[in-house]
């Protein structure tokens, strides 16, 4: 038997067990939180014997982690003056958010970020808007991306009518991004 609060005109239904299709006295947007699981649900259509319920996303806290500007063919070091990465996770979804600021880095090849908190879902990866400041860029550059694999991140630029090209690593510039990807 589920438990209701209701507070002005929305209810809150508690229950050792997920809704049904046909639960007494509910209207959409009522939600309902299984006691036994933690699920929390959300009705979206209220039809008797056809009920809809969406399960809400529950979300971790937000974390840092230390990402890291290295070269794929020699990683380098740099002098950092910010590295930070933030991260959450809802379900599969992994939320980031980068902020480097570096100088004398002594890596070589293209640009790499290391250190992603959580792998990229190998069937879903995606590329990422990336913002770079006081960076070369291949002539003809449009946009800068991130390519995700694993937990690093390639950077590549779209060129004008041409294919993407690698960024080759650069001894200081900033690098922003804010990015989520399937884990």
């Amino acid at each position: 038997m589920a438990k209701v609060l209701s507070i002005a005109s929305s209810r809150t239904w508690f229950s050792d067990s997920d809704p049904g299709l046909n639960e007494s006295m509910v209207e959409v947007g009522n939600g309902w939180i299984n006691t036994s699981t933690g699920k929390s649900f959300k009705c979206c259509d209220s039809t008797a014997n056809a009920q809809v319920w969406h399960c809400m996303p529950s979300c971790t806290e937000v974390t840092t982690f230390t990402p890291v500007l290295q070269g794929t063919s020699t990683p380098g070091a740099g002098t950092y003056s910010s590295q930070v990465g933030y991260w959450s996770k809802i379900d599969d979804r992994v939320f980031v958010e980068i902020f480097l600021d570096w100088s004398a880095h002594t890596g070589t090849g293209n640009m790499r970020i290391t250190g992603l908190p959580v792998s990229v879902n190998a069937f879903i990866s995606p590329a990422v808007p990336i913002q770079l400041q006081n960076v070369a860029l291949p002539a003809s550059s449009l946009m800068v991306w991130g390519n995700l694999s694993g937990t690093q991140m390639d950077l590549v630029t779209s060129l004008d009518n041409a294919a993407v090209a690698a960024i080759p690593m650069d001894g200081s510039g900033i690098l922003k991004a804010s990015f989520s990807y399937y884990a």
